[in-house]
């Protein structure tokens, strides 16, 4: 019986150690919506609520002329200036214009992914991309239920509200790249001050 009894006290500990340890995003966003440190035995902020599940899947929109395509995932990393385990989204996109030729991608040399960097409370999810122009962007995302279903229990979020602003990580600006440089920019696609609405599909 004792036996028992110091097994059950030992799986209780290990339970509450292991809950101090693991943050949920809402628990993480909670910490830095209100600029407070994360308290040091943190080495794991996970989607515990599944809430970056209504993140995933393809979005696609028009947005001057051109045709918007994010496809959104989820990704678990490990920061090792933190030494946190964090789940993200990251965006690989293309946009194409009228003909449906693809003008930039994800895909292509010198560019990369909209890669995740903070869930907020508000339920937007913040990405940072860097381009081969030395250009930045920071957006926004957030799922939403169309204005049409709000009265409907349970409609799905089938609308990604998306907010491009200018970005500057850690208040770091790329350097102009000379004029004759070749380069192609998706920020000069996904201007600074843009708002989209991409729909799931």
């Amino acid at each position: 019986m004792m036996k028992f009894k110091i097994t059950i006290a030992f799986l209780f500990v290990s339970i509450l150690s292991n809950a101090q340890d693991i943050l949920s995003l809402e628990q993480a966003a909670y910490y830095s919506d209100n600029k407070l440190d994360l308290p040091q035995e943190v080495t794991k902020i996970h989607d515990l609520n599944n809430t970056l599940d209504s993140f995933v899947g393809n979005w696609t929109g028009i947005y001057n002329g051109n045709t918007i395509v994010f496809r959104i995932y989820k990704a678990r990393v490990y920061n090792s200036y933190s030494n946190i385990e964090e789940d993200f989204i990251n965006i690989k996109y293309d946009i194409k214009d009228s003909n449906g030729n693809i003008v930039v991608s994800s895909a292509q040399s010198g560019l990369s992914e909209f890669h995740g960097i903070l869930y907020h409370l508000d339920g937007y999810f913040g990405l940072n991309l860097h381009d081969a122009c030395g250009n930045t962007r920071k957006i926004y995302v957030k799922p939403e239920v169309p204005q049409q279903n709000w009265s409907v229990v349970g409609a799905s979020k089938t609308e990604l509200q998306v907010i491009i602003t200018q970005g500057s990580p850690q208040g770091i600006t790329s350097d102009p790249l000379p004029n004759n440089s070749q380069c192609t920019s998706t920020a000069d696609y996904l201007p600074n001050g843009a708002m989209l609405i991409l729909n799931k599909v």
